[in-house]
């Protein structure tokens, strides 16, 4: 059996690929090791110590399962037909499948590669039974909430040109519609994952909102009877 080690050697070159300045960028491979420090946790929950799982599996699901991006953002910016436009999440999710497959062929068994496709398929499923996708969901889910997922969102607004003005609108949108008590509700299948992600919420408003003080230069605490 390969450890773990080898598995993320195997995803580096699918996950890592040029930045714009022309150097390594290792957005996608931190990510992925990331999840795998979630997965290592949720698997000490009482009710997920009882489910039988392959470790291997999860542990190449997790960090295969965005696989397809780099290579989908090269062609975005080589191809005058961007193909990811018109795929799907579900299709985008299926690439990533077929290239663990191939990335995978010489430390898998034929029958642990294609579970690896099925979790990586399957993730994000609400209806899924398949336990390491239940387990990979809540470990991705985990990573789109809190500080973290405002650090991916402006990430994404930076290389798109936009402001600090969008992100707290944004912001604000998802505040209005009740965006983080129904994604908190409605996406962990594990409870002990559900007050986690809940905890990070309350961290997250207040780092958002120290963040807005600072936007509109409301942040300067004067003594008693100080003046600016």
């Amino acid at each position: 059996m390969p450890d773990r080690d080898e598995l993320i050697a195997a995803a580096r070159p699918l996950l890592v690929g040029p930045s714009l300045l022309g150097r390594e960028d290792t957005y996608l491979l931190d990510q992925a090791l990331r999840i795998l420090r979630y997965v290592d946790v949720i698997l000490t929950f009482d009710e997920v110590e009882s489910l039988r799982l392959d470790r291997v599996c999860l542990d190449a699901a997790a960090l295969f399962q965005d696989a397809a991006r780099v290579r989908l953002e090269r062609e975005r910016r080589e191809s005058p037909v961007y193909a990811a436009a018109t795929m799907s999440t579900d299709e985008v999710r299926g690439y990533s499948a077929e290239l663990a497959g191939d990335a995978l062929r010489d430390l898998l068994t034929a029958r642990q590669i294609e579970h690896t496709q099925t979790i990586i398929r399957q993730n994000q499923n609400r209806a899924t039974r398949v336990p390491e996708a239940m387990v990979l969901s809540d470990a991705c889910n985990l990573d789109d909430l809190g500080t973290l997922g405002v650090w991916r969102e402006l990430r994404r607004f930076a290389v798109e040109g936009r402001g600090l003005d969008e992100v707290l609108a944004s912001w604000q949108r998802k505040l209005d519609y009740g965006y983080y008590a129904a994604r908190v509700g409605d996406t962990f299948r594990f409870a002990p994952s559900r007050r986690w992600a809940e905890a990070r919420v309350r961290r997250l408003e207040q780092f958002m909102a120290a963040m807005i003080r600072e936007h509109a230069a409301d942040d300067r605490d004067e003594p008693d009877g100080a003046t600016p």
